[in-house]
């Protein structure tokens, strides 16, 4: 229906799409009906095996969120310090595939020191990375704790549930139950479809 629709891009994401069963089928299905797909991960779930079938799926790109260099960091951050170290391999499974590759970050109290080495770690694995500075709140619309904010100059906690973005006009979201709605961010209205 989406490609019917005329959609050009469908990009997956989470919480984590490796979770999804089925997932690769729905990438391999979209590529087959001419559209570009792109994958937001946490890169926990990747393997030599999932980053095998994501290069036959011809994915337009992966994206990973690092949290953190550092393991104790990267705990503060995550809750889950044990995927450190797989967080850290799946950019370079990606890259050694020839996978097309991003690097982002969200600009915490608890990271923010270590930023210049998660470029240097984006710079190394020859990926682009983004900084977001701009926080959304939880889906019910409270704000961000504001312990977890870096508090410099820059950074700020958004106030409405809608970012500035091309919700509803040039994207819309899917949730896991079939519902539509304007965008990741927004959790209402919703349109069972």
């Amino acid at each position: 229906e989406l490609a019917g629709a005329g959609c050009l891009q469908l990009g997956f994401t989470g919480g984590e799409p490796l979770l999804k069963k089925g997932f690769f089928g729905l990438l391999r299905h979209a590529r087959k009906l001419g559209m570009e797909t792109y994958v937001n991960t946490n890169g926990s779930l990747l393997t030599a095996r999932s980053a095998d079938e994501l290069k036959r799926c011809a994915c337009a790109k992966v994206d990973i969120t690092i949290p953190a260099m550092s393991r104790a960091t990267f705990g503060k951050v995550t809750g889950e310090p044990q995927h450190h170290a797989k967080v850290l391999r799946a950019p370079k499974l990606l890259r050694a595939r020839g996978i097309p590759l991003g690097l982002k970050t969200c600009d915490l109290k608890a990271n923010h020191k270590e930023l210049r080495a998660i470029k240097s770690f984006a710079s190394k694995m020859k990926a682009p990375w983004r900084l977001d500075t701009k926080h959304i709140p939880r889906l019910d619309g409270t704000p961000l704790p504001p312990e977890l904010l870096c508090g410099h100059k820059g950074a700020a906690s958004r106030r409405h549930a809608c970012p500035r973005c091309g919700a509803g006009d040039s994207q819309a979201a899917i949730t896991p139950a079939g519902e539509l709605k304007l965008c990741v961010a927004v959790d209402g209205p919703k349109w069972k479809l």
